[in-house]
């Protein structure tokens, strides 16, 4: 789902969302989604920064070392992101743009902003 600034500059946006299972990808995590997940969101545009806060809802499996078994166990979460434009961070920490700031970034991190947050 794709939300734009503008349809949040006129009114926040509510999402309820079901993933059927094995829809999301945990690759590498060591966990598999085992029933659907539930995701109910509200985004709203808060001065500059976007807020999304809702909860989740879902079941998972992984392995036990342990018992050597699989183990399934209930996810329930409640969650409040924000989002803050490159813009605003910059100028809040003293770089003349959001492109220096990527530069900088990128030569002490070894990857770009946009790869930093996809790691993981």
């Amino acid at each position: 789902m794709l939300i734009t600034l503008r349809e949040l500059e006129l009114h926040r946006i509510s999402v309820s969302k079901t993933y059927p299972p094995d829809v999301l990808d945990l690759q590498g995590s060591g966990f598999r989604q085992k029933g659907p997940v539930r995701v109910d969101a509200v985004a709203e545009l808060v001065e500059r920064e976007i807020r999304i806060r809702g909860h989740v809802s879902a079941r998972l499996e992984s392995s036990c070392d342990r018992c050597l078994g699989r183990v399934e166990f209930p996810v329930e979460s409640d969650f409040d992101l924000l989002y803050r434009p490159m813009t605003e961070i910059a100028r809040e920490c003293g770089f003349g743009s959001p492109s220096y700031l990527s530069a900088c970034f990128q030569k002490r991190c070894k990857m770009t902003p946009k790869e930093y947050k996809n790691v993981g």
